[in-house]
């Protein structure tokens, strides 16, 4: 991490400076809400800035090439754990929440899904994702608040956790997933981390110990190595169990 943080101040100081004081200082003033943070504010403004660009959900620090090029190598690990795992995308009823510029939801439309419902608690990038994807349902929630009508039998959610900052809205927000899925059925989450503890304002580890304690009910798979930080498989209606 240290030598990643070295290569961008020498690559772009500039960039890499401002980058860190918005951050630190910047938007904790202009998002910080005590131990929270104002999430719907941050993630419009941020994707806003970015467009289309996978800087807007990636790494500010990289460009879009850089970003796309290590979310590439991620989908593809992504691809190979659901078929290792016996986990059908074609003909599923399917819930991404956090669907950001639409990733991931351009792969899930690509095997052939059921039914597909896209969330996310900003709809900046709305717009675009009903022309590309017109037979999908694109829904502006709060995972952490807001009920989702209907079951899936497949909930993502990637690189989203991180973002959910409080203990309490953790709960609830795994609340909300489990009420979601189908008896059977699978939760796929990323951005999993190896300790607790509070990174950015808008940022928080989680580990897989913490969100199967927040899951209320179901059988865990992995955690696996995920773009740096760990992918969590939860199946419900299973028991409990500790990550393999």
């Amino acid at each position: 991490m240290i030598r990643s943080a070295l290569t961008r101040l020498v690559r772009n100081p500039i960039r890499t400076v401002r980058n860190v004081v918005s951050k630190l200082i910047l938007g904790r003033l202009k998002y910080g809400r005590g131990d929270d943070y104002d999430a719907e504010g941050y993630w419009s403004d941020r994707l806003s800035r970015h467009g289309l660009s996978l800087e807007g959900p990636g790494d500010e620090g990289l460009s879009d090439k850089e970003n796309r090029e290590a979310y590439d190598a991620a989908l593809r690990i992504l691809a190979g754990i659901c078929k290792d795992h016996g986990i059908a995308l074609r003909g599923a009823a399917i819930l991404e929440i956090g669907v950001g510029t639409g990733f991931y939801t351009a792969w899930i439309h690509s095997v052939g899904v059921a039914r597909y419902v896209g969330v996310d608690i900003t709809d900046t990038l709305f717009p675009h994702l009903r022309r590309r994807f017109p037979r999908a349902e694109f829904l502006r929630r709060d995972i952490t608040s807001d009920p989702i009508a209907g079951t899936f039998d497949l909930v993502f959610m990637m690189d989203v956790v991180e973002h959910i900052v409080t203990p309490e809205k953790l709960r609830r927000a795994m609340e909300s997933v489990h009420g979601c899925l189908e008896p059977e059925g699978t939760f796929i989450l990323s951005g999993v981390r190896h300790r607790t503890g509070r990174n950015l304002f808008y940022d928080q580890s989680w580990t897989a110990e913490d969100i199967i304690q927040a899951f209320p009910g179901g059988r865990p798979i992995g955690p696996f190595p995920y773009r740096g930080n760990d992918l969590l498989l939860i199946r419900k209606g299973v028991g409990g169990g500790e990550p393999s």
